[in-house]
């Protein structure tokens, strides 16, 4: 069976003290879901995975049954495919500046319902989110790392 590329992002997971969980514990709770090429980013709770079956939607869904499972609290979890991923970052209406890529912030939408509450940030003007299908972009010159420069 052919094994597809996916990223699962975690929200509300290594958040304050008592929400933390080790990249290492993330990735062997992914290996022990059958996932495959396992890679961790830092400590921001996100991860990039092979699978063998199920849609971007279905291995979230696992994956947040299994961490609900060894943190005792449900987080939310949205899985997209690297297509999704690509075309969500092909298609930005804002483009960071050369250089200024941590500047770009993505608010990646679970499904395509998500969007629709923040369509009131359409007609906002530059320097607002830009809002689209996939999620909401914000470009924030300035801004790099986390930290302002």
């Amino acid at each position: 069976m052919a094994m597809a590329r996916f990223v699962a992002l975690r929200r509300g997971v290594d958040v304050g003290k008592g929400k933390r969980q080790p990249m290492a514990a993330f990735e062997s709770l992914l290996e022990g879901q059958g996932c495959t090429g396992v890679q961790t980013l830092l400590d921001r709770g996100s991860a990039v995975f092979s699978a063998a079956g199920g849609t971007a939607a279905a291995n979230g869904a696992r994956i947040a049954e299994a961490l609900c499972t060894v943190l005792g609290r449900q987080p939310r979890v949205v899985a997209k495919t690297a297509a999704d991923l690509a075309a969500l970052l092909d298609t930005a209406p804002v483009r960071p500046g050369v250089g200024q890529h941590s500047a770009l912030l993505v608010a990646v939408a679970a499904d395509e319902a998500a969007p629709h509450a923040l369509k009131s940030l359409r007609a906002q003007p530059p320097g607002q989110p830009a809002v689209t299908a996939q999620g909401a972009y914000l470009n924030r010159p300035g801004f790099q790392g986390g930290r302002l420069v």
